[in-house]
């Protein structure tokens, strides 16, 4: 079978496992790769490349860091005392998010900015 035809074929498999959401999705994700190594379409090197990038260490770590931050209450915190300098009103609360991810844009890269706020 062409590598191209087994692509589609995982795919349309992917797209129906993740719509289902009968499996974790981040099984479905590591099956899908390991199937394509199997198959030879991909080779182990190309499938593991993209995990040694920078981003996604970068990533990662944020994520750890969130996670950190939101079982010690730092983000409870953070997020009651900006509701607070709202004072309840929704516009405000939204425009002071925006100035705080603007702010921390302007010093940092927006991926890592964006990780930090979509948690």
């Amino acid at each position: 079978m062409s590598p191209v035809a087994i692509v589609l074929i995982l795919l349309v498999v992917a797209l129906v496992l993740f719509g289902t959401e009968r499996i974790p999705i981040d099984i479905v994700t590591i099956v899908l790769v390991i199937l394509l190594i199997v198959t030879g379409t991909l080779t182990a090197a190309d499938a593991l490349a993209g995990f040694g990038n920078d981003i996604i260490i970068t990533i990662a770590g944020l994520f750890i860091l969130t996670g950190g931050l939101v079982k010690t209450g730092v983000v409870d915190t953070v997020g009651r005392r900006l509701q607070r300098i709202a004072g309840g009103n929704e516009f405000r609360l939204t425009v002071l998010i925006m100035l705080v991810a603007a702010a921390c844009a302007a010093v940092m890269k927006n991926t890592t900015t964006t990780a930090m706020f979509v948690p």
